[in-house]
């Protein structure tokens, strides 16, 4: 019988993107009653601190970042809960904006059954997509009980917030102490005093 894996055993690898960072961890070992299920994967990504990509954010970062891309071709992940789609196909731009119908393959999605949220977004392999000559298929949960490859998520803006204000404080902190040194200063060769005391706060740092 094979062991389930608990959560803190799941490891997420961040990859850098030309705007931020996504983090992917790849699910393959779990047990297969619980493998990254939409629930479990929401899971996943909050004990890391992670949010969930609506679909719309999927897209375009997955468009505009070739290593991103590369990495997930062939494989499925859930979206963040957002509503209802209808079955069809469309196209979307740089900004992730639809239009109706395929176009360009590599922007084209193909929705493949009406439902509501939560949805899986699903990355054709090349060998696959060179046969449908669509890339992308979005597929409501409730049709499968769809097991995800790899769970993807985004830095929590709570997360973001904290560590902006982290690091908000310290330069304060910082900028005070060398405020303090100057006064201490004062004569003649302030200036090379002043370099002195900068390169200092910079070791300290």
């Amino acid at each position: 019988m094979t062991a389930t894996r608990e959560i803190s055993s799941i490891r997420f690898r961040e990859v850098r993107t030309t705007t931020e960072s996504v983090f992917v961890a790849h699910t393959k070992g779990i047990d297969e009653r619980v493998e990254a299920n939409h629930s479990y994967s929401m899971t996943l990504l909050k004990e890391n601190r992670l949010e969930a990509l609506t679909l719309q954010k999927a897209l375009v970062l997955i468009d505009k970042n070739p290593k991103l891309k590369e990495q997930l071709k062939g494989k499925c992940f859930h979206l963040v809960a957002e509503g209802a789609e209808v079955a069809g196909y469309f196209t979307f731009n740089e900004k992730g904006e639809r239009s109706e119908g395929a176009g360009d393959p590599e922007k084209t999605v193909h929705v493949v059954m009406n439902g509501k949220s939560p949805f899986s977004l699903h990355i054709h392999s090349d060998d696959l997509f060179a046969k449908v000559n669509w890339r992308y298929y979005l597929i409501p949960d409730y049709i499968l009980s769809v097991h995800a490859s790899v769970v993807v998520g985004l830095r929590s803006s709570q997360t973001e917030a904290k560590v902006t204000e982290t690091a908000t404080a310290d330069s304060t902190d910082m900028l005070q102490q060398y405020q303090r040194e100057l006064e201490d200063l004062g004569g003649e060769g302030i200036r090379r005093e002043e370099m002195a005391a900068l390169m200092r706060l910079e070791r300290e740092g």
